[in-house]
């Protein structure tokens, strides 16, 4: 009837006991609120947009660090009346039932490991820092392409173009720094790939409402039709092939750093991209899937920035500071996973997650009892 009837350890052991040839009961709905998003293996989705197209999703192991994506063998969608659990910090943005499982830790606490813990069982008062995990690692082997090629891709996808002509797709490269000009000069004569360059002086003012006190001249890079980069580029510069996806981690911190070369700027560990909002989605999805911590934000000039902070995988924040519980009335979803994790991302910060349970989670010290995460 459901996990309100079981009301301590004793009667959870006695029903086990007497019951172990059938299945035990649904743990219950505990869930994150619609404007939510979840990682798939084709992107961030809103509950609705993976409703009409369901497909794997991203999951975090908790005992190795490595992101999984699995087929979830439930799906919660319903309505739901009450109060709701909200961390809201730089770096992260949770909504959530009072009984959702957090996957995190205490920093400066007695355990090391990522552990579950409902939302209502944190302290609120509490000026404890809790550690939640945003990214994981990824374990793709190298795919089948040449480094040269990935930093070619990723200039013309950072500050190119594509232009569909009569018998092709030809493609070009702005750039008006000397080290960048030279980069790009050696991959493509690396690669011998016909092209022309020509110089263009540019009477350019201000960019994104920012007065320029000069512009450089420009090196206007053409690639004609026909040529390699047909295998490897789609027709649309912000429409992100999907093999990007299927790099392995050095192949994409060489596709990111290129592509922050480009088009972002970089000071120390960390780094910012400006730019459309679809193609920073997917950098950010790649950051996730490879051990990096970023966010998105909105400017107040209405542009977005992808913050990226190579040397995190994970995000703090003081308990006290940032939680407060919300009366809700709305959708609230989740999901029921094999790794009992998944991704999900609100207000353009990730964040990594328990999901439901399917099935009772014991969730008692006894010897003999405790389980990680179910058991039937």
């Amino acid at each position: 009837e459901g996990e309100d009837q079981i009301k301590n350890f004793l009667e959870i052991k006695d029903f086990y006991e007497n019951n172990k040839d059938k299945v035990i009961l649904l743990a219950g709905n505990h869930c994150l609120s619609i404007d939510t998003e979840v990682l798939t293996e084709n992107g961030f989705k809103t509950i609705d947009d993976y409703l009409n197209n369901p497909c794997k999703i991203a999951t975090y192991n908790n005992d190795n660090g490595i992101i999984e994506y699995q087929n979830p063998s439930n799906v919660i969608y319903r309505d739901y009346v009450g109060p709701m659990y909200s961390f809201e910090s730089q770096n992260v943005s949770m909504l959530m039932t009072p009984e959702h499982r957090v996957l995190g830790k205490l920093v400066n606490g007695t355990n090391d490991e990522y552990t579950f813990k409902k939302a209502s069982d944190f302290n609120i008062l509490s000026s404890s820092v809790l550690e939640i995990p945003v990214a994981g690692i990824n374990k793709n082997e190298d795919y089948n392409i040449s480094d040269n090629e990935i930093i070619l891709v990723s200039w013309i996808l950072s500050d190119g173009w594509i232009r569909k002509g009569k018998y092709g797709i030809s493609y070009g490269i702005s750039q008006s720094k000397e080290d960048n000009i030279k980069d790009i000069d050696y991959v493509l004569k690396s690669l011998k790939i016909k092209y022309s360059k020509s110089i263009r002086n540019r009477d350019i003012k201000e960019i994104c409402g920012k007065k320029l006190k000069s512009c450089k001249q420009s090196h206007e890079y053409n690639i004609p039709q026909k040529s390699i980069l047909e295998r490897w580029l789609q027709n649309d510069r912000y429409d992100f092939p999907d093999w990007i996806r299927k790099l392995s981690k050095k192949q994409f911190d060489l596709f990111l750093k290129t592509y922050i070369k480009a088009d972002g700027h970089m000071k120390n560990n960390n780094a910012a991209i400006h730019g459309n909002y679809k193609v920073l989605s997917f950098i950010q999805e790649l950051c996730t899937i490879n051990n990096i911590r970023s966010y998105i934000k909105k400017t107040i000039r209405g542009q977005y920035v992808l913050n990226i902070a190579f040397k995190y995988n994970s995000a703090s924040f003081n308990i006290k500071d940032k939680t407060s519980i919300i009366d809700y009335n709305d959708k609230v979803f989740c999901f029921t996973l094999p790794n009992g994790t998944f991704i999900a991302r609100r207000n353009g910060k990730v964040f990594i997650t328990g999901n439901c349970l399917s099935y009772i989670n014991f969730d008692c010290a006894c010897s003999g009892f405790q389980n990680k995460y179910a058991w039937t």
